[in-house]
């Protein structure tokens, strides 16, 4: 059993890095698109969910009063639908900047399907 335990926690200790790894790709991507973006790893209910924001105050307040929006985690768990129940966000993209986020993270998903370990 101990071996199974130990295990277990390798593979959550795994788990996390590779998620790190993703959100920051991810942010990567989009900082051009979204100033400020960030995210934060959060376990809740033995599960790994990445939380994306806008760290600075002033930019978050600037986003959430955009109108004629689509939630940026809608966006990612469409790009990425593996992780779609590990993504949570709050962020609004403008109408006229879905189309270039979503290239973003095509782009990043298609260059990154083809590394076994991530340069990150």
């Amino acid at each position: 059993m101990e071996y199974l335990i130990n295990k277990y926690k390798e593979y959550w200790e795994k788990l996390k890095e590779y998620s790190e790894k993703i959100g920051r790709l991810i942010c990567f991507a989009l900082e051009d698109y979204i100033p400020g973006i960030t995210f934060s790893l959060e376990e809740k209910r033995n599960k790994l969910i990445l939380h994306f924001f806008i760290f600075d105050e002033n930019l978050r307040k600037e986003n959430q009063k955009i109108e004629n929006f689509k939630l940026l985690s809608s966006i990612i768990k469409k790009i990425f639908p593996e992780i779609k129940d590990n993504i949570k966000s709050n962020i609004k993209v403008k109408k006229d900047e879905i189309k270039k986020i979503k290239e973003s993270l095509i782009n990043l998903r298609n260059y990154y399907t083809s590394f076994v370990n991530f340069p990150v």
